[in-house]
C-alpha cells in the first residue's frame, strides 16, 4: 500500500526545479535555460528573495500604446524561480490598448481593480472569440499560447493585475513578431495574405526601435537596445506583507489533505494540453456549449466575512468555482484578513523548384494549430478592435475579412474566395490588351471623374473592356460584402431579398437548375462562386492572346452584372445602417454609382432588374 503513494509523490516532485526542493532561487549570475534559472546556494537566500515591491507604483502610460506593464517575473522576482506562477501590473489609460499577443509559455487570469477593460482571446481550435467587458472585482482566464487582448473601455484609467501559470510565460506581440524583424517584405506577403505596401508601412512604423516596454515584460537583459522605455521596469525588491499572508493561509489549507491534492495535481495537469481550454465535463460534452462567462468570474470586488475565530476570508476562484481555468494549471483566490487576522510563430515555404517533403515532430499528442490571418480575420471580431489592438489599416482589414471571414466552402479547404486576377497580374507571356485598359481604368477613375472612367476608351475592343472592368467590379462587390458578413447572417437574413416586394431565388442552370430559396450570405456565396468559374473559364473570359471571345460572352457579362446588383440592392435595404456606423457609406456610394454609370453606358441591366433602387439610380443618372 505505501509504494503506489511514495511512487506518487516521487512523481510529483521530479516535475520542476522547485519540486526536488522546497524553493529555487533564480541565480542571475548564470544563464536562464529552458526550464528557468539555476538555484542560487541555500546559504546566500534571504527573506527579501520571496518578497517583491512595486506593484502599487502607476507604470507610465506615456506611449503609442497608452499601457503600461510592471512584471515580477522570475528576471525580476526570483523567488517565482521554478514555482509555476508569476505576476504584473497591468495600467490602460484612457484609450490603452494591450495590443494582440500571446504567451507562449503561460496561462494566464486577468484582474480587474480599477475601471473597465474589454479582454478577449481566439480559440486556436475553431478561432472563436471569446470577449468580455470586465467590471471591477472581475476575472478572467486566457488559456495558453493564444491570441488575446485587452482595451481600456471606459473614460476613465483602468488597472488590473495579472497571474501567470509559469514564471517566465514568455510575450510576443503580433504587430512586433511581424514586422519588427529582418524578414523581407515579400516572404511576410508570401506567408500572409496582406498586401506588400501594407507590410513596408508596417516595418517603416515598427522596424527600429520604436519597441516601449517588452524587453522588461520579458526579463530578457539581452534584448536589443530600445529608444523609449520606463525605468520603473528595472529590477526591484521590496516587501509585500499581504501576499506572503496569502501564501501562508493557502499553504496551511493545503497541508490538510497532501495525498488527495498530489493525486489531483497528476491526473489533472494535462486536461488543457490536448485542446485550447478544459471546462466542466457537463461542458465539454461539445465547443457549441462553451461562453465567453465560461472564462470570466465575478466577486472578487465583494469582501469576505471576517466574523470568525481566525478573523479571515477567503473567496476562492478555483475549478470548482470558475470552469475557466479548469485544466490551465492556474487559479486565483481573494483572502480578507480583519485587524488582528510553447505557440511562436512561424512558417514553411518551397524554395525550390520541385515539390518539397517534410515530417514534422511535436512536443505534445495534440499541439494545435493557429493560423495567424484565420485568427485575426476569420472571426466575429469588429474591424474598430481588430485596428486597435494592431497597427492595420481599418481598410486593409475590412478586405481581408472580405477574403477570408466566413467564407467556409463544402469539401474547400482554402475557406476563402481568392481574388481574381487583373490583366497586370496574369504573366507577360498570357497578357492581352487588357493591361493597358487597366492602367486606363485607374488613371481616369483617380481623375475623379467617373463618367469619362466607364466610357470605351477609342481603338479598343469593346468585349476587352468588358472583361477587365467585370473582373474589377467582382472584386469591389466582394470586398464591399465582406465588410458585413459578420452581420448578414443566416439569422438576419434568412431571404436573399431587397426590401419587402423583392426577393431573389438562386439557379445557375447547371448544379441549380430550378430556383430555390437561399439565404442572402448562402445566395452570396452561390453568386460569388458561380462569377469565379465563368471568370476562370477561357473559353467564356480568354487570357490569352489572340484567343476569340465567345458569340455569347456579352450575355454572360450580364448576368453577371445583373445578379452583382442584386447584392448592391441588398446592403442598401438591408445593412445601409451599418454601413453608415462603420463611416464607409461614402464608399459604398462611390462604388455603386461607378457600377451603375458602368452598367447604363453599355446596357448591361434591364431597367426592370435597377427597380429596387430606382430613386438612387435615377439620381445617379441625371446629368450634373
Amino acid at each position: 500500500m505505501i509504494f503506489p503513494i511514495f511512487f506518487t509523490f516521487s512523481l510529483l516532485l521530479s516535475s520542476s526545479l522547485a519540486s526536488v526542493k522546497d524553493f529555487c532561487i533564480a541565480n542571475y549570475k548564470a544563464p536562464e535555460g529552458p526550464a528557468g534559472y539555476s538555484c542560487k546556494k541555500p546559504a546566500k537566500v534571504t527573506v527579501d528573495d520571496f518578497v517583491y515591491s512595486g506593484l502599487g507604483i502607476p507604470g507610465n502610460t506615456t506611449n503609442i500604446f497608452k499601457s503600461a506593464v510592471t512584471p515580477a517575473f522570475a528576471a525580476q522576482f526570483p523567488g517565482v524561480n521554478g514555482l509555476g506562477i508569476s505576476f504584473a501590473r497591468l495600467d490602460l489609460a484612457v484609450g490603452g490598448v494591450m495590443p494582440l499577443h500571446t504567451h507562449p509559455r503561460g496561462s494566464e487570469i486577468l484582474l480587474v481593480a480599477q475601471g473597465t477593460i474589454i479582454a478577449g482571446f481566439v480559440s486556436s481550435a475553431n478561432n472563436t472569440v471569446y470577449r468580455k467587458t470586465l467590471k471591477k472585482g472581475d476575472i478572467m482566464a486566457i488559456p495558453q499560447g493564444l491570441l488575446h487582448f485587452q482595451v481600456n473601455g471606459d473614460k476613465t484609467p483602468a488597472l488590473a493585475f495579472v497571474s501567470f501559470s509559469s514564471p517566465s510565460p514568455g510575450l510576443q506581440i503580433l504587430d512586433y513578431a511581424l514586422f519588427q524583424n529582418d524578414l523581407p517584405t515579400e516572404l511576410i506577403a508570401q506567408t500572409t495574405v496582406l498586401d506588400a505596401a501594407q507590410i513596408k508601412k508596417l516595418k517603416g512604423v515598427l522596424g527600429d526601435c520604436l519597441f516601449l516596454f517588452i524587453p522588461r515584460l520579458l526579463g530578457y537583459l539581452h534584448y536589443p537596445t530600445v529608444c523609449i522605455y520606463d525605468p520603473k521596469f528595472l529590477i526591484k525588491k521590496h516587501n509585500l506583507e499581504k501576499a506572503l499572508a496569502s501564501t501562508q493561509l493557502l499553504r496551511f489549507v493545503t497541508m490538510l489533505f497532501p495525498i488527495f491534492f498530489t493525486f489531483f495535481l497528476l491526473f489533472s495537469s494535462s486536461n488543457a494540453a490536448v485542446q485550447d481550454f478544459c471546462c466542466p465535463t457537463a461542458l465539454q460534452a461539445t465547443l457549441a456549449k462553451v461562453k465567453v462567462d465560461d472564462f470570466v468570474f465575478s466577486g472578487l470586488d465583494i469582501a469576505g466575512n471576517t466574523t470568525n475565530i481566525i478573523k479571515a476570508a477567503v473567496t476562492p476562484a478555483f475549478a470548482a468555482q470558475f470552469p475557466g481555468v479548469n485544466g490551465l494549471g492556474i487559479s486565483l483566490t481573494r483572502l480578507d484578513l480583519a485587524v488582528g487576522g510553447d505557440g511562436l510563430l512561424h512558417f514553411q515555404v518551397n524554395g525550390g523548384e520541385t515539390p518539397a517533403l517534410a515530417f514534422a515532430s511535436f512536443s505534445r499528442p495534440s499541439p494545435g494549430r493557429q493560423i495567424l490571418d484565420f485568427a485575426l480575420f476569420k472571426n466575429d471580431l469588429e474591424t474598430e478592435l481588430i485596428a486597435q489592438t494592431t497597427f492595420l489599416d481599418a481598410a486593409q482589414i475590412k478586405k481581408l475579412k472580405g477574403v477570408l471571414g466566413e467564407l467556409e466552402r463544402e469539401g474547400r479547404d482554402e475557406s476563402l474566395w481568392p481574388r481574381k486576377q487583373k490583366p497586370e497580374d496574369i504573366p507577360a507571356e498570357k497578357e492581352r490588351s487588357g493591361a493597358q485598359l487597366q492602367k486606363h481604368i485607374d488613371a481616369t477613375l483617380g481623375s475623379g471623374n467617373l463618367r469619362e472612367a466607364v466610357r470605351l476608351p477609342p481603338g479598343e475592343d469593346i468585349n476587352e473592356w468588358l472583361a477587365v472592368n467585370t473582373v474589377d467590379f467582382f472584386n469591389q462587390v466582394n470586398i464591399l460584402y465582406g465588410t458585413l458578413t459578420e452581420f448578414c447572417t443566416p439569422v438576419n437574413c434568412p431571404t436573399m431579398s431587397a426590401g419587402p416586394k423583392y426577393e431573389y431565388r438562386w439557379a445557375d442552370g447547371v448544379n441549380i437548375k430550378k430556383p430555390i430559396e437561399v439565404s442572402a450570405p448562402k445566395y452570396v456565396e452561390y453568386l460569388m462562386d458561380w462569377i469565379e468559374v465563368q471568370l476562370d473559364e477561357e473559353s467564356i473570359f480568354p487570357q490569352r492572346l489572340g484567343a476569340p471571345f465567345p458569340s455569347n460572352f456579352q450575355d454572360v457579362v450580364k448576368t453577371i452584372f445583373k445578379r452583382l446588383f442584386r447584392v448592391y440592392a441588398h446592403i442598401y435595404h438591408s445593412h445601409f445602417q451599418k454601413i453608415v456606423s462603420l463611416k464607409e457609406e461614402a464608399h459604398l456610394n462611390t462604388c455603386f454609382k461607378h457600377f451603375v454609370l458602368f452598367t447604363c453606358e453599355f446596357r448591361l441591366i434591364d431597367k426592370g432588374e435597377l427597380a429596387p433602387l430606382q430613386d438612387l439610380v435615377e439620381s445617379i443618372l441625371q446629368p450634373k
